[in-house]
C-alpha cells in the first residue's frame, strides 16, 4: 500500500470539513423538501 503525500492530522481536516459541508448541504434540501421539519432546538442536534 502506497503512504500518503499528505499528513494525516491535514488529510484529518479536510475529511472533518467535507462532513460539515455535507451536513449544511443535507440540512439545506431538507429544509426545502419539508419546512419546518427541525426547528432551530432540533438543528443543533442534527448539526452535531
Amino acid at each position: 500500500m502506497k503512504e500518503l503525500k499528505s499528513s494525516s492530522s491535514r488529510l484529518v481536516r479536510l475529511f472533518k470539513q467535507s462532513r460539515e459541508n455535507w451536513k449544511e448541504t443535507a440540512f439545506e434540501r431538507q429544509q426545502k423538501l419539508r419546512p419546518g421539519f427541525l426547528t432551530s432546538s432540533k438543528k443543533s442536534l442534527y448539526m452535531a
